[in-house]
Formats: structure tokens, sequence, C-alpha cells
């Protein structure tokens, strides 16, 4: 009777404990690198800091889509947090960040070609060759990276990308682009060939996503105007196209807003919809929404945890401890380092009535935590000894 009291009121102390702790489980920035990067199509060499996400470790044979980020030394400073966050919560797959520094030619490596002027200080096209040809390989020779990439610039860099997805859209799988600088002679020109380009080069079965947002910003209000008349005119699926008016929003603050917003619209399909498919088919429907989203991105996503624990703790509230348990076992399969999923495996396989299962998912929680202790699960760690305890194990 004691165990099952125990067991009992262990399930609402597990479900209600992660209700406050779990969100700081994942908040270190991950692990970052700085290389230099000689460049033949520069002139030159170009700093670039990559930063790793915390599972990149644990989870040694999975690979991370990157995110290539312009101005990447200043801009990594909130880009950084802003996907950690939205990983964290399982709104977009943790990714590896490739924060390429600008130079003291910064201007002249942003700025495309305008028609009737050529030679007036446009090095986009050598700079874009640096991307496809030096860095991207650098990048995927080096790092597990999936086959699936993202490109973020503000202002000069938010009008880099526009002109490189109308130039080599197949580049990158998303572009975004905050309150890109489409202004003077280049920022029409950038448009017509966006429009021209992304009509040629897209397709049903592969097509690009583009977001730009603009914030209160008279002098660039023109351009953007042009750049949503022309998506506008475009096939579906020639462009998979957001454009978002900020208006509270200075020149600088969209870049953090904008980046917010384009990741979570590229993957709208992540974690939301996986809370659907949850309502209606269960547990099954959510395994089948995940292999589904695997396929859609063309590679194995790995979502984060906090998704997982939400899924488990709703069921453990509710006493459904048989679809907790089926939750529990999703969660392993997919963080099977984790010591959250096998510590919320042990509980639902105990409360199940498989207490010998359950004991050894305990004793596989609690020396995963003793391997790499961590203060956030000192608690977790408390209920695992306890458990494990009453389960007849050892001290």
């Amino acid at each position: 009777m004691k165990r099952i009291l125990f067991l009992a009121g262990l399930v609402v102390a597990a479900a209600t404990l992660f209700l406050t702790s779990t969100s700081a489980l994942a908040q270190d920035a991950g692990k970052s690198t700085v290389h230099q990067i000689a460049s033949e199509a520069l002139s030159g060499s170009r700093t670039v800091t990559v930063q790793v996400p915390d599972s990149y470790a644990a989870y040694a044979s999975t690979r991370f889509p990157v995110l290539y980020l312009l101005d990447g030394e200043t801009n990594l400073a909130h880009a950084g947090p802003v996907v950690d966050f939205l990983a964290d919560n399982g709104r977009i797959p943790e990714m590896i960040i490739v924060a390429v520094h600008a130079g003291a030619t910064r201007a002249q490596d942003f700025t495309p070609p305008v028609e009737g002027q050529e030679g007036a200080g446009a090095g986009s096209a050598a700079y874009l060759a640096f991307l496809e040809d030096e860095l991207v390989p650098f990048i995927e020779d080096r790092y597990r990276t999936a086959p699936l990439r993202l490109l973020s610039g503000h202002s000069m860099g938010g009008l880099f990308a526009t002109w490189a997805m109308a130039s080599e859209s197949h580049l990158m799988d998303a572009w975004l682009a905050q309150s890109p600088y489409l202004v003077d002679g280049a920022g029409p020109g950038v448009v017509d060939a966006l429009a021209a380009g992304v009509t040629a080069t897209g397709s049903a079965t592969d097509t690009p996503y583009y977001y730009a947002n603009l914030g209160d910003e008279p002098d660039l209000e023109a351009g953007f105007g042009l750049l949503e008349k022309h998506l506008g005119t475009l096939e579906p699926a020639a462009i998979d196209w957001t454009l978002e008016r900020m208006p509270a929003e200075s020149h600088m603050s969209t870049s953090l807003k904008g980046l917010y917003n384009g990741l979570t619209g590229y993957f709208v399909d992540l974690w939301p919809m996986a809370a659907a498919a949850l309502e209606e088919g269960g547990v099954e429907g959510l395994s089948a929404h995940i292999a589904g989203l695997s396929e859609h991105y063309g590679y194995d996503v790995l979502f984060s945890e906090q998704p997982f624990q939400d899924v488990t703790q709703r069921f453990m509230m509710q006493r459904d401890m048989a679809s907790a348990r089926e939750a529990a076992a999703l969660y392993v399969e997919h963080h099977d380092p984790s010591v959250v999923a096998h510590f919320l495996h042990g509980v639902t396989l105990a409360s199940t009535g498989a207490a010998a299962d359950g004991l050894k998912e305990i004793e596989r929680a609690i020396a995963l935590y003793e391997a790499a202790p961590d203060p956030a699960l000192a608690p977790v760690y408390g209920q695992l000894k306890q458990l494990r305890q009453q389960l007849g194990g050892g001290q």
C-alpha cells in the first residue's frame, strides 16, 4: 500500500515539477568556435563563429540544420538566444549557427550590381561565390549538418539575402531579410530580379521560403511596397513568402523580431501542428506526425525535450497513465541520453504495473545524472533516488 501511495504521489509531483523547472534545463549557449577562412573569391579571409547546440555532443550521430547569419559579429548576440529559446520550446529544431563576420568591405560585399552601373562597387557576386563555393563546403565538411540551410540578413544583409535568393535560390531553403535595404538603384533592380529568378527556378517540390519585415522606416517603404507588389504576382509553387510590417519597431529592432517570426514561420508545421496531431490521433498520431516532418524537411528532425515533457505531463495530470507511458516511451526513443526522459518513463512504467522495467529506467536516469550532474536537475535526482528505494533497487 505504501508503494502504491508513493507512486500516486510521485506521479503528481513529477508532473508539477516539470511545469516549473524544465524550462531552464537547456539554457547554455552551446559551444562556439571561431574560424578564419581564406577566400579566393574575396581575395582575402573572413571570420566566422560557429555555435553548435547543446545536443550536438550528446547526440553524436544526429545532424542539425544550419543558420547562416550575416553581420554575425553583432547579430549573434541576439540570434543565439532566440534560436535557443525557440528550440528549447519546440518551435524550431536545434540548429548550428554560422555567424559570418562583416569586414571593412561590408558595403561592397552586400551590394548587388545595378543595371547600367557596372563596376560601381558591387561585390555581391563574389560574396555569393564565397558562400556557395567556400563557406558552405567548409562547414559541411567539418560539422554534422542536415541538408537544410537558412540565411538571415538585416538591412544591407537583407538586401543581399533578397538578391542572392533571386540569383541562387537553391543554395538555401529559407531566406530571412529584416528591413532589407531596397533603396536607390539596387532596390528596384533586386526586386525585379527576385520576381524573374524565382519564377524560373521554383517548383512545387522544392519551393524556397522568403520572409521580410519592415519597421517604421519611411526611406525603405517604396522598395518594400515594390517587393510586395512583385511577390503577389508569383505562382505559389515559385516561392512561399511572408512580408510583415512592424510600425512600432525601429530599423534596428526589426532584426530580432524578424528573425523570431521568420524562423517560426518557416517551421510553422513543427510543434503547433504536433499538438493537433496528438489531439486527433494520440501518441500514435504524434509519432506519425514526427515521421512526416522528417520526410518533409529532408532529415531526421530532433524535437526538443520540452514538447515530449508537455505531452507526458498532460496525460499524467489526467491520470491517464497508459497514454503517459506511451508518450514517455516515445520521449526515450527520441532522447535516449536524457535524464528526464528515463525518469518519466520509469515513473509511468512503475505506475502501470511494470515495476521491474520501471526500475531499469530509473537506474538508467540515475547513471546519466551521475555521469554529468546538472544543478537544474537536482530535484529530479532526489526523486529518482527515492523511487529507486521504493522499487527495491540500490541505495
